[in-house]
This record gives structure tokens, sequence and C-alpha cells, in this order.
């Protein structure tokens, strides 16, 4: 995606199997300013989720992460998707 700013991987990869370049998930990585649930930041995580063959992906924004089940190509992120959310423990 040259010139768009935008890449074609995740900014993290969690492998099943490297040698094999089997994927389990890939994380994408934002300021606490994105939303986790974004809808341009869903959008591309799940393109990138599908061009790696990966079956989830994640958003995490330094506050709050949440798992998705990658949708099939052309079929939007729905909130119904998601695995898991976890906010993050504010220490005072």
């Amino acid at each position: 995606m040259k010139g768009t700013g935008k890449t074609k991987y995740p900014d993290v990869l969690l492998w099943l199997n490297h040698a094999a370049q089997q994927c389990f998930c890939g994380w994408e990585l934002k300021p606490p300013t994105v939303p986790v649930d974004d809808p341009e930041l869903l959008k591309n995580a799940a393109e990138k989720a599908q061009t790696i063959g990966a079956a989830y992906f994640v958003t995490w924004n330094m506050r709050e992460t949440i798992i998705w089940k990658t949708p099939k190509p052309g079929e939007p992120v729905k909130s119904r998707t998601s695995r898991k959310t976890i906010s993050n423990i504010s220490h005072n």
C-alpha cells in the first residue's frame, strides 16, 4: 500500500508456526486517542488479518484491548465478532 501511509501487515504478529508461515493473529497498536473499535481501524486491521490468513486480530490503544474474529473478505467487522474486551487497570 505504498504512498497511503498504510502497510499490509499488522504492527505485531503472533505465530502458530513461523517456519510454515501460519499466523494466529495480528495486533494493531494505536494511541489512546483512537478508539479500539474505530471503524477505519477495524477495516484496516481486518484487511491485514485476511492478508496474513489470521483467524483473529487485536486492536489496542494503551487503555483497552479487543480480540476480534477476522471476517471473510468483503464482510465488515461487527461488534458481535469480538471475543474479549480488556480494559487496562489504572494505577493511582
